[in-house]
């Protein structure tokens, strides 16, 4: 949940006091992108980019995992340079739109998602195992799956849409891929009505 500002100011230089549970006055505009969830979407972006990569690519002989592990460090390495990247405008930050904490914790984990999909590969390479079977194939592309969810919600902080709408993003995909029940879907859009309200 984003903070919002207690206090309103006005062109003369005075403030007014407001009720913070209202929420009527964001501490950053939503015209503007905020920096910090722009960082955590390019952070995802990459991810996503990473994953697929992954995916896509064919192992026939072992120069194949030479070039996919070089490829795959790479995404890594610009992985890393934007996490440190983001620690720098947290540090310089005097206000931040949620805890730098958690800022840091979601970057981080992000991260480890391609740091894990690099590690396999050079793993691969080092032992010459170029027999993937259908089972890691399916692995892979369920961390891509995710990916792609990540970007999406990364996307969400970006545009700062509600909680309700989040929500029912997630209904939809979880009711498309069948992990959620049709006929548990009211419950679950009344718990969306009361996160809403």
């Amino acid at each position: 949940m984003l903070k919002y500002c207690k206090w309103r100011c006005y062109d003369n230089g005075g403030l007014e006091n407001d009720n913070i549970l209202r929420g009527n006055y964001p501490m950053f505009s939503s015209k503007k992108a905020d920096p910090f969830f722009e960082a955590l979407l390019n952070i995802a972006k990459n991810v996503q980019q990473g994953a697929n990569y992954a995916q896509e690519c064919k192992i026939d002989n072992v120069s194949d995992l030479k070039q996919i592990s070089i490829k795959m460090k790479s995404y890594e390495t610009a992985g890393d340079k934007l996490v440190q990247e983001l620690i720098a405008k947290l540090n310089d930050a005097f206000m931040t739109p949620i805890e730098r904490e958690d800022i840091l914790a979601l970057a981080i984990k992000l991260d480890d998602i391609l740091d894990g999909i690099e590690n396999t590969f050079a793993h691969f390479e080092m032992y010459s195992f170029i027999e993937v079977n259908e089972q890691m194939r399916q692995f892979l592309k369920y961390i891509t799956l995710s990916a792609d969810e990540a970007v999406k919600a990364m996307e969400f902080l970006v545009r700062q849409v509600n909680s309700e709408d989040v929500f029912m993003e997630w209904l939809g995909i979880g009711v498309a891929d069948g992990d959620i029940p049709y006929g548990e879907t009211r419950s679950y859009k009344q718990i969306a009505e009361v996160i809403g309200n």
